[in-house]
């Protein structure tokens, strides 16, 4: 996971301007794991878009966040591409250059980009920019919350340290990773070292049980 999220960040490092913001309009999944510390890696700024977001409240944050990229599927490309009329940012795909002609994709990143050349910055007291994680928008306009590096590493720390989770933890993650519930869930669990059993959502609750037994959880995230 880790190799593949520096080859990523390197890739960021290479073709996309330094704090550019970068949005993923992902299901939960591997390629959002390592989108999410690839951009945070390189240091640029992550815009978790829910998937089941309306065009107009995409549209909007596209907009209010200047995003540069966008990261999505064959399965919500038509959206993304409907939004970006205009040009307006580059788009990543998640699926290879095989499937789809045209579109830079992380398989591709995958394959032909070298770990090894990526320079890690050291954020772990910065206090520029790292999310823009943005509210329902149930009282008004949706508002981007801007979270640093320092902000997510202090949140994260102190939500360990009162569960008192350790490496031990084999966590299943039903929740969206692009809420700040799943978000928190997932870098509070990596950070000790233990093991996320990703799911999309909770449309399957046989198939989250079954891995549950299968990978021996200990522990679950719901709402």
């Amino acid at each position: 996971m880790w190799l593949n999220a520096r080859k990523l960040a390197h890739w960021f490092d290479g073709n996309i301007v330094p704090q550019a913001t970068v949005g993923i309009l992902l299901d939960n999944s591997f390629e959002t794991i390592i989108a999410i510390y690839g951009i945070v890696m390189s240091s640029r700024i992550c815009v978790p878009l829910d998937a089941d977001m309306h065009v107009r409240n995409i549209k909007y944050i596209s907009e209010d966040a200047s995003l540069d990229i966008i990261i999505t599927s064959s399965k919500y490309l038509k959206k993304v591409e409907e939004v970006n009329k205009g040009n307006k940012f580059e788009i990543l795909l998640v699926d290879s250059d095989n499937n789809i002609v045209g579109y830079n994709s992380i398989e591709k990143i995958r394959m032909n980009v070298n770990a090894d050349n990526f320079i890690e910055k050291d954020n772990a007291n910065n206090s520029s920019t790292a999310f823009i994680l943005y509210t329902t928008g149930t009282t008004g306009p949706k508002k981007g919350v801007m979270l640093s590096h320092a902000n997510l590493l202090a949140a994260t720390r102190n939500i360990n340290k009162f569960m008192q989770i350790g490496p031990w933890a084999i966590e299943s993650l039903p929740m969206r990773l692009s809420h700040s519930f799943g978000f928190a869930r997932l870098r509070c669990v990596l950070d000790v070292g233990g093991t996320v059993i990703l799911e999309n959502g909770f449309l399957r609750p046989e198939k989250i049980l079954y891995n549950m037994k299968l990978h021996e959880a200990n522990a679950i995230s719901s709402v």
